[in-house]
């Protein structure tokens, strides 16, 4: 009788083991599973955002050194600043006010100096770097265009689902260095143009229009920066 109740409790206690473990390894399947899926975004701190796999500032740059602490020119004249072949910057209209809320616009030399224009830790994003990032809000500006500050037409809509905040912070193009705001958005890539020499390749948001757009620029067009995380 003793030993078949030891039998009968060996047995119980088997089964109870087994279907435990199975248990336990389809919850921890399913918690891979759900880590793996592709998530909007994850806020990481005041000014970090993770959209995918990558990590990118919620803000634009705003700084006026290089990473090593040279100072980077601030060109205020609009001819001066089109013929510059150096790193160099401006705020909008030249008012300081508008750095605090779009950052400051640079030109593609201040991008590419190698004594570095993002903070240690963090890089100017290529074109492959941008189009991971369209490729994952399905090429729609929707989700990371700022709901604040944008003029949006044509049934242009704003969710900032991601954080990403995208500003419309124009820029300086033309040889005669003539601003936009309120309308669109330009951001340098650290990737040259690979049919015009002179120019680089820019990443696109208008108010009027919900895709995500790519372009070249002139080198010396003032531009806002925003970086992602090494």
């Amino acid at each position: 009788m003793k030993t078949f109740k030891n039998k009968t409790l060996f047995y119980i206690c088997s089964v109870f083991f087994i279907v435990s473990s199975c248990s336990d390894e389809i919850n921890l399947k399913q918690v891979t599973k759900n880590t793996n899926l592709s998530r909007p975004s994850i806020p990481i701190s005041v000014d970090q955002v993770q959209i995918g796999n990558q990590i990118w500032k919620t803000k634009n740059l705003n700084v006026t050194k290089y990473r090593n602490g040279d100072v980077i020119p601030e060109i205020k004249n609009r001819f001066a600043f089109a013929q510059a072949t150096t790193g160099a910057w401006c705020y909008y209209d030249n008012d300081p006010a508008n750095g605090n809320i779009y950052g400051k616009l640079y030109n593609f030399y201040a991008v590419t100096d190698p004594r570095g224009l993002a903070p240690l830790g963090w890089h100017i994003p290529s074109i492959s770097e941008w189009t991971t990032l369209r490729e994952s809000v399905g090429y729609n500006a929707t989700s990371i265009r700022a709901t604040t500050l944008w003029y949006l037409q044509n049934g242009a809509i704003s969710t900032n689902s991601t954080g990403f905040s995208s500003l419309p912070g124009g820029g300086r193009f033309e040889f005669d260095g003539d601003f936009n705001l309120t309308t669109e958005c330009y951001f340098w890539t650290s990737t040259n143009s690979s049919i015009y020499p002179q120019n680089a390749l820019s990443i696109i948001i208008y108010g009027s229009q919900n895709g995500i757009y790519e372009d070249d620029f002139e080198k010396w067009s003032g531009q806002s920066v925003r970086c992602i995380k090494n």
